[in-house]
Order: structure tokens, then C-alpha cells, then sequence
């Protein structure tokens, strides 16, 4: 979904919402998320360090992060376009939850994602609930007439 970008991002007209995926998702989700974002991701699937975190999201509107991934004040105050931080987990104790909403950052978990089983292929619920948190990543955008707080 093309976006009008905000003020942080003038002069490069419209495109789709960046996005900083943190770790390897399954590809069903990966694939959805591709075809809606444009998204960065480390092939490698290693954990950010604090810094690389803080450099990733500069200029993401969404991030969509694991609870090994701590998103903090200073992660937050890297990213001037952000817009939502989806956490896939079923907490987001690893979220600075005042400091995203003083910045007008939506923050989402999923819930239930740990009961499906670790050693079957992801489920359909878990790809689902990734996909529905990205479609809100493109859903609170700039320009996409939604608004996070």
C-alpha cells in the first residue's frame, strides 16, 4: 500500500512503509509483509546489538520484533517515522510502553502465539497473527489517514 510519506521523509514522494523485521519469520508471513512494506531484514537471522537496533530504525514507520529485542527510550528516539513496534510475543515487557506512546508509537504483542507447538511447522496462527500486526504497520503509516494514539 503506497503511503504520502511525513515530514521526516520529504522528498522521496510515495512508497511503502519501511520496516525493520528483527528476526527470520516463516516465509508465508515474510511473503505478505513483502508485498505491502518495504522490509529489512537480516538474512542471517542474528540478534540486533543495542547500537545496529538504534541504527535499523531511523527510518522505519513499523518494527516488528521478538522479546529478545529490548525497544527502549533511546531505540525510540532513533526513530523519528515510527509509527507502531509489533512485538511477537504474548508480553511486551521488553517495550518501553510510556516512552512509545509519549512518542505516539502504537505498540501490539501476540497474544497465544506461544501455544502452538515449538516443534511443528508455524501454524496458521501464528502467520496470521504476524500478518495482521504488519497490515497494522502499514495501517498507522504516514499518510494512510489512520492515527496510533
Amino acid at each position: 500500500m503506497p503511503v504520502a510519506l511525513g515530514p521526516g521523509d520529504q522528498g522521496r514522494g510515495e512508497m511503502k512503509p519501511r520496516v525493520l523485521i528483527t528476526r527470520v519469520l516463516p516465509e508465508p508471513a515474510l511473503e505478505v509483509v513483502r508485498q505491502a512494506c518495504e522490509v529489512q531484514l537480516d538474512p542471517l537471522d542474528q540478534q540486533l546489538t543495542p547500537a545496529a537496533l538504534r541504527q535499523a530504525v531511523v527510518d522505519k514507520h513499523g518494527v516488528l520484533c521478538l522479546i529478545t529485542d529490548r525497544i527502549d527510550a533511546p531505540v525510540l528516539d532513533a526513530a523519528a517515522v515510527l509509527k507502531v513496534v509489533s512485538n511477537v510475543a504474548v508480553g511486551y515487557d521488553n517495550i518501553d510502553v510510556a516512552a512509545a506512546t509519549h512518542r505516539g508509537v502504537l505498540v501490539t504483542n501476540t497474544p497465544g502465539v506461544v501455544t502452538e507447538s515449538t516443534a511443528d511447522p508455524p501454524g496458521p496462527s501464528s502467520v496470521v497473527s504476524r500478518v495482521v500486526l504488519l497490515k497494522g504497520i502499514a495501517t498507522f503509516a504516514p499518510g494512510s489517514g489512520a492515527s496510533g494514539h
